[in-house]
């Protein structure tokens, strides 16, 4: 394939990006797109790192092995992200030494929401299910930037970020269907972090004046990804029976409109009076929501290498496919030892235990009959094993 010849003007240079072009790290490129990058680059690597710190104190307090498990492996993916951002910013001129002592002198930024303390195992929840939610619709966004080697990158960590969410998820629905005492913390946590996430996508500035969207560095707006989170996760909240705080939606309140007429499946009449609906009736016991959203068991298929058949490998507990899929790919699939899967609920499978008489059907399995098999078989049945 024939190399694409980047044009060496600032002006042509920027047609280029705008219409879909990218660029490698040995391409030229205007010294402000250059910096631009850097800074925009540099800042997300700082913000991976630093989001490990609210996590981190919180895996010796986890509830259980399993969720120490889960938030050590979400810590270690968070650290494994920013070294393969810094990597990216080395490429383009600025060391990683240089980077991290940035950081620790506070030469360099990180995102604001990394700012905030994790007061209970309520916030840890709310962090992995809704902040890397608001996170993963902003890195999405850049998975078609303009500087390939960026972009390339976030394939893995988009990946990874999306497992985060579910972890979190599974998290809050635990707490949420658990004691009254588990549920308030869930809300509590929910009303700290909800002023932070209005403000995680950035200032509502219009697109076309945001210069890292002019440069196509990322390719969607600050009020679009926000408008996103609304619409996706608004409607979650309302079904776990939480409460969106309203005090802080303030001039979101109204976009709220297009998340509420989605759930209640009627049209928004005056979106800009549009009413946050009651809570759901809490769950009083373990169990209760649980068990009406339909937690089921699934078994999981794997097959090792290409041409090898599909073996029983476990089963995980979900409440949906993509739950459960996202579950099996973590467990049985994570690092290649899988190239392939089959997820099949165990409601479906059905047993076979009744079976006809042997000596009528053996003779019809595909792995043979052995005639002096079944005749020694059948003289140590009639007892004449010693007849000649």
């Amino acid at each position: 394939m024939a190399a694409v010849e980047i044009p060496h003007d600032e002006q042509a240079f920027l047609e280029y990006v705008q219409g879909g072009g990218q660029v490698e790290t040995a391409d030229w490129m205007p010294d402000d797109y250059r910096a631009k990058l850097i800074k925009f680059i540099e800042m997300h690597g700082n913000s991976e790192l630093m989001g490990v710190l609210p996590e981190r104190e919180w895996i010796l307090r986890a509830p259980t092995l399993q969720r120490k498990l889960a938030l050590t492996a979400k810590v270690q993916d968070e650290v494994g992200h920013a070294q393969l951002i810094y990597r990216v910013v080395e490429d383009l001129g600025k060391p990683r030494e240089q980077c991290l002592a940035d950081l620790v002198d506070g030469k360099a930024k990180f995102h604001n929401v990394f700012h905030y303390p994790t007061l209970s195992w309520g916030d840890v929840g709310v962090i992995a299910w809704l902040v890397d939610a608001a996170a993963i619709i902003s890195q999405k966004a850049l998975l078609k930037c303009s500087y390939a080697p960026y972009a390339r990158i976030m394939k893995k960590i988009c990946w990874e970020e999306s497992f985060h969410i579910l972890h979190g998820r599974d998290v809050i629905l635990a707490m949420v269907t658990g004691t009254p005492e588990q549920f308030e913390l869930v809300q509590e946590a929910l009303n700290r972090w909800w002023g932070p996430l209005m403000q995680f996508h950035g200032n509502p500035i219009p697109k076309d004046e945001d210069p890292m969207y002019l440069w196509r560095i990322k390719s969607q707006g600050n009020g679009e990804a926000r408008q996103q989170f609304l619409d996706g996760y608004v409607p979650q909240i309302w079904e776990l029976g939480l409460t969106v705080p309203r005090r802080r939606v303030g001039v979101q309140r109204a976009r709220l409109g297009r998340a509420q007429a989605r759930r209640d499946g009627a049209r928004a009449e005056d979106r800009g009076a549009a009413r946050v609906p009651p809570p759901l009736p809490r769950a009083g016991a373990v169990g209760t929501r649980r068990g009406a959203r339909g937690l089921s068991v699934w078994e999981v298929f794997r097959r090792e290498r290409k041409g090898q058949p599909l073996e029983h490998a476990g089963s995980v507990e979900a409440p949906d496919a993509d739950f459960a899929e996202a579950w099996a790919r973590e467990q049985y699939g994570r690092r290649g030892e899988s190239v392939a899967l089959w997820l099949v609920p165990r409601d479906a499978i059905r047993d076979v235990e009744d079976w006809a008489d042997e000596f009528d059907l053996k003779y019809r399995r595909v792995d043979g009959y052995s005639i002096k098999a079944r005749l020694k078989e059948a003289r140590e049945r009639a007892g004449t094993a010693g007849a000649g």
